[in-house]
């Protein structure tokens, strides 16, 4: 908690209209407010903390983007279906490796992908995937593992001008 309130005091210059939510919890989906505020918290409210050379804050960027216009409702397809397009190749990733196969899924969240040079933001689920080996980045014996991240977009396919497809899905 004295991590929090140290944080909290860093942000003594903003309106409080303009403060970032901050939640801490044991559990991470025990956030407050309702189902679509905690959707818009946690995709679109964002706070970045950049240091400089003697470990201090350098930097500090408060994302909110507008969201005033809506293209539509989509329907979402589920989980199991991203699972197989992922496998099939349809996904967006910038890992220098090929998807490593079903095995190594790990971690799979509905997110969108929003960053402040998308000119949409489109619901993807994200796959958290280990990565085979380090190809000798690592050294023999190091107990750490690699993991890439790979989107595949979770609005059908037919309302999708580009699906990515294989081999030209960097982000």
């Amino acid at each position: 908690m004295a991590a929090a309130l140290a944080l909290a005091a860093g942000f003594w210059f903003l309106p409080p209209s303009d403060l970032p939510m901050l939640t801490i919890s044991e559990d991470q989906g025990t956030g407050k407010g309702c189902l679509t505020d905690q959707i818009l918290q946690y995709n679109f409210r964002q706070v970045r903390f950049l240091g400089d050379e003697e470990g201090r804050l350098g930097y500090l960027h408060i994302w909110r983007p507008d969201l005033s216009e809506k293209l539509g409702d989509y329907p979402i397809i589920p989980p199991e279906e991203a699972r197989q397009l992922l496998c099939r190749g349809h996904y967006l990733s910038n890992v220098p490796y090929a998807f490593p196969g079903e095995e190594a899924i790990r971690r799979l969240e509905l997110v969108y992908r929003a960053e402040p040079w998308e000119e949409v933001f489109l619901p993807c689920y994200r796959f958290l995937a280990e990565l085979p080996g380090s190809d000798g980045l690592l050294e023999e014996g190091d107990d750490l593992l690699t993991y890439g991240v790979c989107y595949v977009p979770a609005v059908e396919g037919r309302y999708l001008t580009n699906m990515p497809e294989r081999g030209n899905c960097q982000t």
